[in-house]
């Protein structure tokens, strides 16, 4: 059980790591949307666990590149008359037709959090 646990928690570093790596030196990527245009970023997800015995199927992780956007609105956000009612759908990503940048987390919805001092916005659609 440890053994397992330590194959586990090597994995975790390994793919945290992979993951800053991929995300710091990543090229940018732009993609046009009726919405406007998003600046994400390229990340390559390549981690080679063929040397550890975790348990499973090692050929069930994903490989590869992927294009990351993030914290993509896809409602206008919930505040003043908005409060409390179903989502209004987005005109533009930004209200001055600039790039919204996605290459990063948003804050995320007010809600109970064990994270301390986590960022947190009721425009968080």
């Amino acid at each position: 059980m440890r053994r397992a646990i330590d194959g586990l928690t090597l994995l975790y570093v390994l793919m945290l790591n992979g993951f800053i790596v991929a995300c710091c030196t990543a090229e940018l990527r732009k993609l046009d949307t009726p919405l406007g245009t998003l600046i994400g970023y390229r990340a390559n997800f390549e981690i080679d666990v063929s040397s550890l015995n975790l348990g499973w199927d090692r050929w069930k992780l994903y490989y590869g590149e992927a294009d990351v956007f993030l914290g993509v609105p896809y409602a206008k956000p919930p505040v003043g008359d908005l409060r409390f009612k179903r989502p209004v759908a987005l005109d533009r990503f930004t209200a001055d037709g600039r790039p919204y940048d996605a290459t990063y987390q948003h804050p995320m919805c007010p809600q109970l959090s064990s994270t301390p001092n986590a960022t947190m916005s009721e425009d968080c659609l």
